[in-house]
């Protein structure tokens, strides 16, 4: 089981620095509503997407079918909705009481009730840390919360005893997923064998390279043009995650 939590936990992690785009505009309800339409009730590309960023790790990392029993949700249901899920975790006694690796957490309003949700990626003697979607700023990012937080309603563990022994990533959607537009983030496998550049500068194999992602690191980054990707961060395959900023040659990476 801490298999699978250190697996969907590196993957919310990898995608550290993904922006939307207008009106909400976020590949993670795109991905669903292109490759798994009936996992919510109605399209969410252009939905609040706090919920939906966590179920897309979770899918990506241990599919759909996996995902519906992890979380004790049916199909086509208000899935998208934090309190919807809360509410499935506490009919499957899935709530804790503080705050574990790999768990989500729930935030609270003013009036008391359930408004936001991350994943926790690391717990320490202070504090706990998570990765959030539909922030305020318009990206994805790691936050940091004292253990006592007010601003916290409750945590919940999705079921990763049901893919303790899943060991890669079973999801490929049928059809290619739609060119984002130029502001939104993609994740890219390194597919170079000795490692893909990053460089100051598009257009030329001369630019100053700020750093090499060794072979099979997981990139999020989206297209500069026909043939350079501007790079947000990327993760090493030991789960290592940097932000940089920079542009890669898309002949050696590979959309996942």
């Amino acid at each position: 089981m801490i298999d699978a939590i250190n697996k969907a936990v590196s993957f919310a992690l990898s995608l550290a620095g993904t922006k939307e785009g207008k009106n909400n505009y976020n590949i993670f309800g795109k991905f669903f509503d292109e490759n798994i339409p009936d996992f919510y009730n109605y399209k969410k590309a252009n939905a609040p997407y706090c919920q939906i960023y966590i179920h897309y790790v979770l899918v990506k990392c241990f599919g759909a079918d996996k995902v519906y029993k992890m979380c004790n949700l049916p199909k086509k249901s208000e899935a998208a909705s934090c309190s919807y899920c809360y509410d499935r975790y506490k009919k499957a006694n899935r709530l804790i009481d503080k705050p574990e690796k790999g768990a989500q957490v729930f935030f609270k309003n003013k009036a008391g009730g359930i408004c936001h949700t991350g994943i926790i990626t690391k717990v320490n003697n202070t504090h706990f840390y998570t990765m959030e979607g539909n922030k305020p700023d318009g990206l994805t990012k790691e936050c940091k919360y004292p253990l006592n937080s007010k601003k916290v309603h409750s945590f919940a563990m999705p079921d990763y005893s049901i893919v303790s022994n899943l060991t890669d990533t079973p999801v490929t959607p049928s059809e290619p997923i739609t060119e984002p537009t130029n502001d939104i983030g993609m994740m890219y496998k390194i597919i170079a064998p000795s490692g893909l550049r990053i460089r100051e500068k598009a257009n030329t194999t001369t630019a100053r390279v700020l750093d090499v992602m060794p072979y099979e690191s997981i990139a999020t980054a989206y297209k500069y043009n026909d043939k350079w990707l501007k790079i947000i961060n990327y993760t090493n395959p030991k789960g290592v995650t940097r932000k940089i900023s920079g542009y890669i040659y898309s002949k050696w990476v590979r959309r996942i």
